[in-house]
């Protein structure tokens, strides 16, 4: 027979197993976190959007969804392809730019200023934590030729929730090049 400290324990221990799994089935819907550079950008960060929010995405007024995550990165997350019939349904435009762990490349960086050139705003960029999907936005800042300054793209992957110091003579790189071209340009 179990003794009442061994049978408090374990009765203590189950219901705190069940609230928790309780509170993380019916967690609510993660949110966009906004990563405005200036008021006409209207470019979202999100983490992982579940399939069953995607339509939720439409209250933050949003018409483009680009998902940088890489498909099979964890077996519980929908892929791309599931991603994009959801978002079509649902009437968004959809993008698929995946974005390794290592290191952004350069590719992706371009594809992604193009996407966003294209695309009807506002937008919202996802992978898992948001993290990759700020940095390449960030470094796709520093590419555009108009785009802002190292401190203002630096600051606005930190008002996401993000750190980027590390970019910084990425982006300065990126934003010499730039000022270069656009020098050259009679």
């Amino acid at each position: 027979m179990m003794s009442k400290k061994k049978l408090f324990a374990l009765s203590t221990a189950t219901t705190t197993c069940v609230m928790l799994l309780l509170l993380y089935i019916e967690r609510p819907a993660p949110r966009a976190v906004p990563i405005l550079v200036s008021e006409a950008d209207s470019v979202y960060v999100s983490p992982q959007i579940p399939l069953r929010y995607v339509s939720d995405m439409r209250q933050y007024g949003i018409h483009t969804i680009i998902d940088m995550r890489p498909d099979g990165e964890a077996p519980d997350e929908p892929s791309h392809s599931e991603m994009e019939r959801i978002a079509k349904t649902e009437g968004f435009d959809f993008s698929y730019i995946p974005v390794p762990h290592e290191s952004i490349p350069r590719a992706t960086v371009k594809e992604l200023g193009e996407v966003l050139l294209a695309s009807q705003r506002p937008v919202v960029l996802y992978c898992r934590t948001g993290r990759r999907a700020v940095r390449t936005f960030a470094l796709s800042e520093a590419s555009r030729h108009d785009g802002p300054s190292v401190d203002t793209i630096l600051q606005m992957v930190k008002h996401a929730g993000f750190f980027a110091e590390d970019l910084r003579p990425e982006i300065v790189s990126r934003i010499a090049a730039r000022t270069a071209a656009s020098e050259a340009k009679p």
